[in-house]
């Protein structure tokens, strides 16, 4: 090695002196003191004064390749060698070519046409407009991402929503994506897909969105810092998910990471599994949206939230496991307390030992212990966890007893859960989604139905089960981004201002007059009216349900509520039909086969507009 080194230095250093050498004699044929050679950067000046160049020419070399080749053209030219000739032995192989120059017979030809000169001046002054061009371009496209988007929905683009809801951040908001890099080719341009998007969000967000890529590497061996990052991802609630790919001529399951935690100030949200492009902006959009309400919300708060214990330590007694539930419930609290910018108060109460406030009397006990107390009544217990903020109170109950052969068994809510529960309450307290009318009256479709209802209406009239649980499902999909405020027109309550959409879902009796000219009214502001319209309303008489044994068939009137009226006014008509659609749900029958309700249409997505 040592050797190899030594000759490494002396082939340097010869093919050095060859050159120097060389170049002190062009030197010398052009009439220049030849020491002038030795000394670098000064070799260089004098060398463009040779070739009929100002001076300062030589800031041109420090662009790479393009001024070399002119230089060693122009150089070669003042010694009658041709361009190939100098671009060969005066670039690769100039400890050739300069010796050449230096020591050979051929004479220095001055370059003594002017216009020439001025031609080789302006190839450089071009070469290095153009450099500055692409330079310029490059900063502009490192500055400002931007990209075009030449599908007929904008598919590719953001929505209104996304780019507002960036736009309006207040404090820096920070995407951490975490993707395998082995991922099946199915999933392979979804991380360029979620890279390309974070762009154009940061395009109308500004300094105060950024993202960050982490590489978790994929099934091989590990290095420390994917390591590091995975460690990370989990301590983000982002686990592995598994998919399934193709190898080896077999479907196999394998783990892949593909998941995002959003951080905006002290709050912190996660999407875990980002496993396809559907619904993705949304997701990511509304949860902006969520966390930048929410901080402004919780700095706004005049007083804290509180987050009440109620356990009776009677309980300790029958079981022991109960007995660190508080200290587990403070410790949350301290966590959360550092996403909620410390607005939440924990109070650890024990019914048994201090009496119930009079706010808090109404609190019904969660179970009797058999015995009495000194006036004869039940030991009262308690297990609740109250959160509560002026007036508006939660709550959630974290215990079960289930009796069983081994005794009384208690089922608990784990802390994950716990953490869930009361982070996600205490975004429904203090009210920072936007709020949605639905006008509950007119016999509009319920949103709420509890269990005991619906288990009773399945059994006496199962074939209307479906649009109850549909309710049940639109109210708690809405919920989760939005406020419902439900809105009693015929009890003669007025649309709150603060509304910008109204759902009528369903209606089936009629709207007087007064309360037509509310909601004209209302989208003659500009807000959002969203009418889920039947025009015929299915109906059947109880009493003769059935006559001689058959099955009496169904009657469906036309529907008149008065909206068909102010939707015309509009220019939108209702008939009285039903649509069918060919794209349909295929549902198997035993006897029929496969039977298309063509009253249940498939909607494809790739017709849905996204900007809508």
């Amino acid at each position: 090695m040592i050797l190899l080194t030594i000759i490494l230095v002396l082939l340097f250093l010869g093919v050095l002196t060859i050159f120097c050498a060389g170049l002190w004699g062009i030197f010398e044929k052009a009439g220049r003191e030849g020491w002038k050679a030795l000394i670098p950067g000064y070799n260089l000046v004098v060398l463009m004064e040779i070739i009929g160049l100002p001076w300062w020419s030589v800031f041109f070399l420090l662009i790479p390749i393009i001024p070399w080749i002119i230089v060693a053209s122009e150089l070669g030219a003042c010694f009658k060698k041709t361009k190939t000739w100098s671009f060969f032995l005066l670039i690769p192989f100039f400890f050739i070519g300069i010796p050449i120059l230096g020591f050979g017979e051929i004479k220095f030809t001055p370059p003594v046409n002017i216009a020439r000169t001025e031609r080789v001046f302006n190839k450089f002054l071009k070469f290095s407009l153009y450099v500055a061009i692409i330079i310029l371009i490059n900063i502009i496209g490192v500055q400002l991402f931007f990209r075009f988007d030449l599908t007929d929905i904008g598919i590719y683009s953001l929505s209104k929503a996304s780019k507002q809801a960036v736009a309006t951040l207040q404090e820096p908001l920070t995407v951490r994506a975490f993707f395998s890099d082995d991922l099946p080719a199915e999933y392979l341009d979804l991380h360029q897909y979620v890279e390309d998007m974070f762009q154009e969000y940061a395009i109308y967000g500004g300094k105060n969105f950024n993202f960050r890529f982490y590489d978790v590497g994929g099934e091989g061996e590990l290095t420390p810092q994917e390591e590091s990052n995975r460690e990370m991802a989990q301590d983000y609630g982002i686990n592995p998910v598994k998919i399934q790919t193709y190898k080896n001529d077999t479907f196999i399951y394998r783990e892949a990471y593909m998941g995002m935690a959003i951080i905006h100030g002290d709050v912190i949200e996660t999407l875990p599994q980002v496993s396809s492009r559907e619904k993705l902006e949304y997701n990511i959009t509304t949860t902006i949206q969520k966390m930048n309400n929410k901080i402004s919300a919780l700095l706004a708060l005049e007083d804290t939230i509180k987050v009440k214990l109620f356990l009776s330590s009677d309980f300790f007694g029958v079981l022991t496991t109960l007995t660190d539930i508080p200290d587990k419930v403070e410790k949350i609290v301290e966590e959360l307390n550092k996403e909620n910018y410390n607005k939440l108060q924990y109070i650890n109460i024990d019914p048994s030992k201090e009496q119930l406030k009079p706010e808090d009397a109404a609190l019904d006990p969660k179970y009797f212990l058999a015995g009495t107390q000194n006036d004869g009544e039940s030991i009262k217990l308690y297990a609740d966890l109250i959160i509560q903020y002026a007036d508006k109170i939660e709550k959630y109950n974290f215990l079960e007893l289930f009796r069983t052969p081994w005794g009384l068994q208690p089922q608990l809510a784990d802390e994950d859960t716990l953490k869930e529960v009361i982070n996600e309450t205490v975004t429904n307290i203090i009210n920072i989604n936007e709020y949605i009318g639905y006008i509950a009256d007119h016999g509009s479709v319920r949103l709420h139905w509890d269990d005991m209802e619906l288990q009773a209406l399945a059994q006496t009239r199962p074939n209307l089960n479906v649009p109850k649980l549909t309710a049940n499902i639109f109210n708690s999909v809405l919920s989760e981004n939005y406020t419902v405020k439900e809105i009693n027109l015929s009890n003669d309550e007025r649309i709150p201002k603060g509304i910008e959409c109204l759902v009528i879902a369903g209606p089936r009796d009629k709207f007087s007059d007064w309360e037509l000219f509310q909601i004209d009214q209302f989208l003659m502001q500009g807000k959002s009216l969203a009418i889920f319209y039947d025009a015929l309303i299915e109906t059947e008489q109880e009493a003769n349900r059935q006559l001689y044994g058959y099955q009496m068939p169904k009657q469906y009137p036309p529907a008149d509520t008065g909206l068909q009226y102010l939707l015309e006014h509009y220019g939108a008509s209702v008939d009285s039909s039903y649509v069918f659609d060919e794209n349909c749900l295929v549902q198997p029958h035993q006897t029929y086969g496969n039977l298309n309700l063509y009253f249940i249409p498939q909607i494809q997505t790739e017709n849905i507009n996204s900007n809508l």
